[in-house]
């Protein structure tokens, strides 16, 4: 695996999202004070251009094969399910974006997952206007709850339980695909429901990792950060 260090904390980190700027984590660069934080820009992106708040936000251009995968799988995504695609894509990124900017410590860890759950929460309402109450209720009420669990308890164990959860509700999804005539608007919007169950499923992984990397060394890390 390609993790990368932070070199103020020494936790490894499973991909430039977890990064605000080259080697230093968004959680260690929280810590710093506005002038340290320029002055950090400064000294590991100097032909950026860019400082102050704005260089802050600017996130890492990278083209990993991760990039790749999403680009291929979103592509064959929208040519198939066509506007099924639209509304989960509005809700999940929104939703992703706003916890990245909001949460703190080891909640950031578990921001991205969070932000999936809470979109596909806000997609599945739409089926209140097709008279799908019980199933929108009964997916908002567990879903609801995993995200208060997540949030609250930050853990492995809020994560095992979030697994759980997607996998089993991964395997309804698939058995009602694999019994849908392929072509049909209810088979193009499974495919969807499908894919964001996989989406945060990996997510769930990549948090654990973070997580797992951040108990191990948060004792005996470098103080390159006060």
């Amino acid at each position: 695996m390609n993790d990368l260090l932070c070199d103020a904390c020494g936790r490894r980190l499973p991909s430039e999202h977890w990064f605000r700027t080259p080697g230093i984590c968004v959680e260690c660069f929280e810590k710093l004070p506005d002038q340290g934080r320029e002055e950090l820009i400064r000294q590991r992106d100097p032909h950026s251009g860019v400082f102050g708040a704005e260089a802050e936000k600017e996130p890492s251009q990278k083209f990993t094969w991760k990039t790749a995968l999403a680009w291929s799988v979103g592509t064959a995504l929208g040519h198939y399910s066509r506007i099924n695609v639209l509304s989960p894509a509005v809700t999940v990124g929104p939703s992703t974006w706003l916890l990245l900017k909001v949460l703190k410590g080891r909640r950031l860890h578990v921001a991205r997952v969070s932000g999936a759950l809470l979109g596909y929460s806000l997609w599945i309402l739409f089926g209140l206007f097709e008279g799908l109450y019980l199933e929108v209720v009964v997916e908002v009420t567990i879903v609801g709850a995993l995200l208060v669990f997540l949030l609250v308890r930050p853990s492995r164990e809020s994560l095992c339980v979030a697994a759980s959860w997607l996998t089993l509700a991964a395997l309804v999804n698939l058995n009602q695909l694999i019994t849908t005539a392929p072509g049909s608007g209810v088979h193009r919007a499974l495919v969807v429901h499908v894919a964001l169950r996989f989406y945060s499923l990996y997510l769930v992984y990549e948090a654990w990792q973070a997580l797992a990397r951040s108990g191990r060394t948060q004792s005996d890390a470098p103080s390159i950060v006060a």
